[in-house]
């Protein structure tokens, strides 16, 4: 089965993320996702968007953000491009399996001075079945994949 696609482009300011989150929502529901899949979905897109205004753009408005969905029979694939600054290699290796977690003291069994920031990624790839970056040419894409028969929200 061909995939079924929307594009959607979004101003880069924070208020426009919640129109992206409630898209991918609507949408989802046209799968086979449950509620809380589809939720899960939801949140790892809208970390992605948020993502890319923040580290990509800084927060200055007036540059573009473009969500890329794309609906399978089996799997639903969301595209985030921007054309802001390309992510640090540090956070390609967490996208990629090769950092783990950011580092983390313990002290009587709690974590203590949790770092702020370095979690969106790792939310992100908790959250779908497969994760990837590349910049090519100036364009920033990170690909979110979630499989509609996934185990992942259950």
């Amino acid at each position: 089965m061909k995939h079924k696609r929307i594009t959607l482009t979004i101003g880069s300011e924070l208020e426009n993320v919640a129109l992206v989150g409630a898209a991918v929502s609507r949408l989802s529901e046209f799968s086979s996702l449950n509620r809380e899949q589809v939720n899960r979905l939801e949140l790892a897109v809208v970390e992605a968007v948020n993502n890319a205004i923040e580290h990509a753009y800084g927060y200055a408005p007036g540059h573009s953000v473009e969500v890329d969905l794309r609906m399978g029979a089996k799997d639903i694939i969301v595209t985030i491009h921007d054309t802001g600054n390309s992510m640090p290699s540090t956070a390609v290796n967490t996208i990629v399996g090769e950092t783990a977690t950011p580092p983390m003291p313990v002290i009587d069994g709690y974590s203590a001075d949790l770092p702020e920031g370095g979690w969106g990624l790792l939310l992100i790839k908790s959250l779908t079945d497969d994760v990837s970056y590349s910049s090519e040419a100036g364009r920033n894409s990170l690909r979110i994949t979630y499989h509609c028969d996934s185990e992942t929200a259950l």
